[in-house]
């Protein structure tokens, strides 16, 4: 196992294999008494991930579905249902971390985050895409974060956030940026810190969260494929002021 010391005090661990798993790893300052607020991007991985090459392309072909009753074809729609919900059943009565981690991209991220304890209480924002697959998958996480004691955990359906309608995404984009800007100078007010966890989700979302990020949140974190280290990008040291270009580019009417 390999670290080093980060600038803002934080420790990054690599982990080591060994046989009975992967060792926890120490990826948080543990001097940081904070609350924090953790907003994950959430994809539907959990669903896809080991499942047989016929339901993963019936996933997606009807990634987009904002019910399941919009699945026209009805054993189709039996056959997601029934898988999806085989899979819930599994992640929430099942309390092997190396299984929740191996189904879930958002939770190995979030385990990684606490050093494989879960042992604060702190607020978590489920994002999801205005989809009936990312929402149970969103449901699904929830359900195991709150078995593992974390305090609250919300899910937020981005109206209109799919990939099948470009204007409709390009306003979604758009809407998620004022809820971001509504509720983030809350919690800093409340001295929380703000870490956006990008591992899941539609690259898209993470891609655009991640400009967001660099403006907003104190980190961004990941955990990239087949990999358990834990990435953390600082919040970039700029303030914006819109105002000189405003004031450069104004021109009045008469």
């Amino acid at each position: 196992m390999s670290g080093c010391f980060l600038p803002d005090g934080h420790v990054s661990v690599t982990l080591c294999k060994t046989n009975s798993g992967p060792k926890a790893a120490i990826n948080f300052n543990p001097f940081d008494t904070m609350n924090h607020l953790i907003i994950s991007t959430c994809g539907t991985s959990i669903f896809s991930g080991g499942a047989p090459t016929d339901i993963r392309q019936l996933l997606i072909e009807h990634a987009n579905v904002r019910r399941d009753s919009d699945i026209v074809e009805i054993s189709s729609r039996q056959r997601i249902v029934e898988h999806t919900r085989q899979r819930q059943q599994e992640l929430r009565q099942t309390t092997d971390m190396r299984v929740l981690c191996a189904r879930s991209a958002e939770i190995a991220a979030l385990s990684a985050y606490y050093g494989g304890q879960f042992t604060r209480k702190d607020q978590h924002i489920l994002l999801a895409t205005d989809t009936w697959l990312c929402e149970q998958s969103a449901q699904t996480i929830a359900a195991v974060l709150e078995a593992k004691g974390q305090a609250i955990v919300e899910i937020k359906r981005l109206t209109d956030l799919r990939t099948d309608d470009l204007a409709a995404y390009r306003q979604a984009l758009s809407e998620l940026v004022k809820w971001l800007y509504q509720i983030i100078p809350g919690y800093r007010q409340a001295n929380y810190k703000i870490v956006f966890n990008l591992t899941g989700g539609f690259k898209g979302v993470q891609g655009f969260m991640q400009t967001l990020g660099a403006l907003l949140a104190d980190e961004c974190v990941y955990v990239f494929e087949r990999s358990e280290q834990l990435i953390r990008m600082p919040r970039l040291p700029l303030q914006l002021q819109p105002e000189p270009y405003i004031r450069n580019n104004l021109r009045v009417c008469e």
